[in-house]
């Protein structure tokens, strides 16, 4: 940077930032070349075997002997965190309530049942048969187990009522009308 450049510069600055600049100057110089305090003595350790003067203040003031070791600590460890917001202790949590649900139904198994035929027995009573796939027809009578948890309920000229008392679930087995005979 020639001269005429630097001298611009200067000139380019504006009022403050030359009065900082010329202040902060003045002030490093007066740091630096200014004679230095001597800090005051507050207290000394003496050392074994080295007898030292009492040690005094920049007034001559004689200054109390530090310890040869300091006393122990008396405070406990810090068992808390100090940065932590004193946040109230929540209530201990009742216990979760126990959800009782009620038993689940038992699966109805189909019914598979259906009208075989009836006939009419020695002493003229009519007996209805009901048969499941290619098994022996069963009787049906009300009351009587049909297997698979069925039972007949009541019997009318129509129909067979089952029930299945685990799960309460009701059918009907048609009865076909017969044909009438010439």
């Amino acid at each position: 940077m020639n001269p005429v450049e630097k001298r611009r510069t200067l000139n380019s600055m504006s009022p403050p930032v030359l009065v900082a600049l010329i202040a902060t100057l003045v002030l490093s110089a007066w740091a630096l070349y200014s004679r230095p305090r001597q800090p005051a003595v507050i207290g000394a350790i003496s050392r074994p075997g080295r007898e030292a003067s009492p040690p005094t203040t920049r007034q001559g003031a004689e200054v109390a002997r530090l310890p040869d070791q300091w006393p122990s600590s008396s405070m406990d460890l810090a068992t808390d965190d100090p940065f932590r917001e004193d946040v109230p202790k929540a209530a201990p949590a009742a216990a979760p309530a126990q959800m009782v649900s009620a038993p689940m139904p038992a699966p109805v198994p189909a019914m598979d049942l259906r009208y075989w035929g009836r006939f009419a027995g020695p002493d003229g009573e009519i007996q209805t048969f009901v048969v499941r796939g290619a098994e022996s027809p069963i009787r049906a009578t009300p009351g009587v187990d049909l297997g698979g948890g069925w039972q007949v309920e009541r019997m009318t000229e129509g129909a067979i009522e089952v029930v299945h008392p685990s799960s309460a679930s009701h059918a009907q087995i048609a009865i076909p009308v017969p044909l009438p005979t010439n």
